[in-house]
């Protein structure tokens, strides 16, 4: 579902994608070189081609404004927003922009289903337990994201921890008698 402006040129698209509006993906690198693709278990991988836009799975969600890179590949289930350039690649099931969280797959599934069901489909009960089962299988692949949360709020604990050890020491320095 591409209705608005952006660009989305020699990419695929899996089923229920939806692009939001501005969103756009690069096709061909500054340097006219072949394009790299991420893929799990291979790395990097030379495409062979110069044009080639980004891969995106089933169930795919991307808010607006967002930009690709050419080989840029998001996972199934993911729903990406809030961030001008998307990392070139982002594990099934992740949700966020700025921080990246495992997508829950209960509100996963609830989207589908609403999705589908405004082209007057449903979810069949074999597709939901496939998406859960991919989402179980994936989960290794989410891991790093995990990690970042984590680090993410350590390092805002630890800001949060050095603003208050500045104002008490700029509090200690002040001369007596200013109010």
């Amino acid at each position: 579902n591409k209705h608005h402006d952006g660009f989305l040129g020699h990419s695929y698209l899996g089923e229920w994608v939806n692009i939001g509006a501005m969103t756009t993906n690069s096709d061909l690198k500054n340097t006219y070189g072949t394009i790299r693709v991420a893929l799990e278990g291979r790395g990097q991988v030379d495409s062979g081609v110069l044009k080639l836009g980004c891969f995106l799975a089933d169930h795919v969600k991307l808010g607006i404004g967002l930009h690709l890179n050419g080989g840029a590949v998001i996972g199934t289930g993911s729903n990406i927003f809030g961030v001008h350039f998307a990392p070139k690649t982002i594990p099934p099931f992740t949700w966020g922009g700025e921080v990246f969280r495992e997508y829950r797959i209960d509100s996963m599934v609830d989207v589908a289903r609403k999705v589908m069901g405004r082209r007057k489909l449903t979810l069949a009960a074999e597709y939901e337990t496939l998406l859960r089962e991919v989402f179980a299988m994936t989960r290794g692949s989410r891991a790093e994201i995990t990690d970042n949360v984590l680090d993410l709020r350590t390092r805002a604990a630890n800001g949060r921890a050095l603003a208050q050890a500045e104002a008490d020491a700029v509090r200690a320095f002040e001369p007596i008698g200013r109010g």
